[in-house]
């Protein structure tokens, strides 16, 4: 199965630095650049099966975007799934990043992966999430996927396959070979679209 990935678009929030809420929106920059990359699956004719999107604002934004960039898909395979959503970190949303990991890596006394805030989610949660997402896509018969998503997500979908690979930036496109538990990477991070 080849699964393409992308993180949404640059958001608000990670213009300015601060945790996101679910209903934050991308930044101009991110919403130019998730049109971008529709223009690129045009271009090289990238075979899509189903696009598998994050319930959250700036992933179905970076969805929208993409479509207004010409790349078009079956609507009945569009799967709005929060099994891909961000880690919720609902007791930090609005606040700076760095707050959010001094308490996760240093003041709770916690390994990092099992930190969990007040009403949010652990990494470990995260991961779970992650390993249900591909028993569903596995199920899904599909052999082109792409997944919109976000950085959380793909760190600890990455991991279910023993991979550690550098974040992504928003709208970048990266493509693993899937095959049982092993993943073949392709492209990671490439934002050669974004430069133009």
């Amino acid at each position: 199965m080849k699964v393409y990935i992308t993180r949404h678009g640059e958001s608000i929030s990670n213009a300015e630095g601060y945790i996101a809420f679910s209903y934050t929106g991308l930044s101009d920059k991110g919403l130019e650049d998730a049109k971008k990359l529709g223009e690129r699956l045009v271009k090289e004719n990238i075979k899509i099966d189903a696009i598998y999107c994050s319930s959250l604002y700036r992933t179905l934004q970076t969805m929208d975007q993409i479509f207004k960039g010409g790349f078009k898909v079956d609507p009945k395979k569009i799967v709005i799934t929060d099994l891909i959503r961000e880690i919720n970190r609902l007791e930090f949303e609005g606040q700076p990043s760095t707050e959010y990991y001094a308490v996760r890596n240093t003041t709770s006394g916690l390994n990092p992966d099992d930190f969990r805030c007040k009403g949010g989610e652990s990494e470990n949660d995260v991961k779970e999430r992650a390993l249900d997402f591909k028993k569903m896509i596995e199920k899904s018969g599909f052999e082109n996927i792409l997944i919109i998503t976000h950085g959380h997500f793909i760190g600890r979908f990455n991991s279910i396959f023993g991979l550690k690979l550098e974040h992504t930036n928003g709208a970048a496109l990266s493509l693993l070979e899937i095959d049982e538990d092993k993943a073949e990477v392709k492209f990671w991070n490439d934002t050669s679209h974004l430069s133009k």
